[in-house]
């Protein structure tokens, strides 16, 4: 059975402090692939 993933958290510097951002990608009705990003909450707030 295959497995996909659907996109990573990773550990942004932003103005209010190190945030966790969900990155993944969607297609286009064009056919292209963009990169969208989602803010979780600030690393000190939700922890490692």
């Amino acid at each position: 059975m295959a497995r996909y993933q659907n996109g990573s958290v990773r550990i942004e510097d932003r103005s209010d402090g190190p945030t966790w951002v969900y990155r993944f990608q969607i297609t286009r009705s064009d056919g292209k692939r963009v990169e969208h990003k989602a803010s979780l909450g600030l690393v000190q707030t939700i922890g490692p």
